[in-house]
């Protein structure tokens, strides 16, 4: 039988891969642009490295949340692994409006 917390919980953990999926989009979009010599601001590649510090432990949590079914951990990750998200797309976003 299914849970419902846990179940909503690992949604959490679903929304840090699919926001730490963009970051990746966005990588590549900085290689693409560095390959093809189109100059971007030091700033853009240093917030990219910010990111990457803060969606690996996210996606991290994410994946131990969907490996444990232990409430006390599941109450911990969730929240780990969607806050960070959550401040990663904000970073994000703030880097795409830097030009």
């Amino acid at each position: 039988m299914l849970d419902p917390l846990l179940e909503m919980r690992r949604l959490a953990g679903k929304v840090a891969f699919l926001l730490a999926a963009f970051y990746l989009f966005s990588i590549y979009g900085g290689i693409i642009a560095f390959a093809t010599g189109r100059p971007l601001p030091i700033l853009k590649y240093v917030i990219l490295l910010l990111l990457a510090a803060v969606f690996a432990p996210s996606v991290i949590a994410g994946i131990r949340l969907h490996q444990t079914t232990d409430r006390d951990q599941t109450k911990r990750l969730w929240r780990r692994s969607l806050s960070l998200a959550v401040l990663g797309a904000v970073i994000l976003f703030a880097n795409l409006l830097i030009e």
